[in-house]
């Protein structure tokens, strides 16, 4: 993972996740392009604080329960065998 700025972030994985819907209240689908697998999903708070992790069974469409976090932007770390997946969150109240 390379950070360019404060707003930018450019990954060489091979395969791609998306998610939405984004904002969430709480319920996430992750989108996944890659093989079916278990990977870990840690979300951080805007200080680098983890505030939620889980070990995860990659599907094509996993769901992930958010509801009990606090409001606010947050970065979804997914660690696979085949890299790291990030991307920003943003929860709604």
């Amino acid at each position: 993972i390379e950070v360019h700025g404060a707003a930018t972030i450019s990954q060489s994985n091979p395969y791609a996740m998306s998610l939405g819907p984004n904002p969430t209240s709480g319920i996430i689908q992750l989108y996944w392009s890659g093989p079916i697998g278990l990977a870990r999903a840690t979300l951080f708070d805007p200080l680098g604080k983890p505030v939620w992790e889980s070990g995860v069974s990659l599907r094509p469409n996993t769901t992930l329960d958010l509801g009990r976090l606090h409001a606010g932007s947050h970065l979804l770390v997914l660690s696979t065998s085949q890299g790291r997946y990030v991307r920003q969150i943003f929860i709604s109240p």
